[in-house]
């Protein structure tokens, strides 16, 4: 018997206590270091985040993929609805950028550590890096087939062409680099 599909409101509910947790705990973890009055953390954080990510998974991504959001698609959509929404706020602009990155990060780690490492591998399929390669590429392809047209990210962008071009070059290597 298999797994019960959990119904849209169970994946929101869940998908938003998740974010809570963390950003509950990196609040614990990363607090120690400012005084409380230094930030904020807004009251509904997890509820705005997983809002958004659910205004934007199932219209504007689900719709154009077949397959089901894999980890980093969740990863990727979490970590910038965490930047949109900002739920750390502090007077100093510098310091909200800082901790809202970190968290956004934490939190997309924190979604690949929950998930099983032998499907990760599987899913993946890493056996010859030309394979990995060209998965990496359809899906870049299939991102910038489905984002929004207005949307630059120009920095995470910058980072998955570097990966791509990197492993694309480790194709010819005899040597994986030291």
């Amino acid at each position: 018997m298999g797994k019960k599909e959990l119904t849209q409101q169970e994946r929101f509910d869940k998908r938003k206590n998740e974010i809570t947790r963390a950003i509950n705990h990196f609040k614990m973890l990363f607090g120690r270091n400012y005084d409380d009055s230094q930030f904020s953390v807004l009251e509904d954080a997890g509820y705005l985040i997983t809002k958004l990510y659910a205004s934007i998974l199932y219209p504007e991504v689900k719709e154009f993929i077949d397959d089901k959001a894999v980890r980093f698609k969740i990863a990727s959509l979490t970590e910038l609805c965490i930047i949109s929404i900002q739920p750390f706020r502090s007077k100093n602009v510098k310091l909200q950028r800082e901790m809202n990155a970190q968290v956004a990060f934490y939190v997309a780690i924190g979604i690949f550590a929950s998930m099983d490492t032998n499907s990760f591998e599987r899913s993946f399929a890493i056996s010859p890096l030309e394979d990995f390669f060209e998965d990496i590429k359809r899906k870049h392809l299939e991102w910038l087939s489905i984002k929004k047209t207005n949307m630059m990210c120009i920095i995470s962008n910058e980072h998955t062409l570097e990966l791509m071009h990197e492993f694309y070059n480790f194709r010819w290597a005899t040597e994986l680099p030291v």
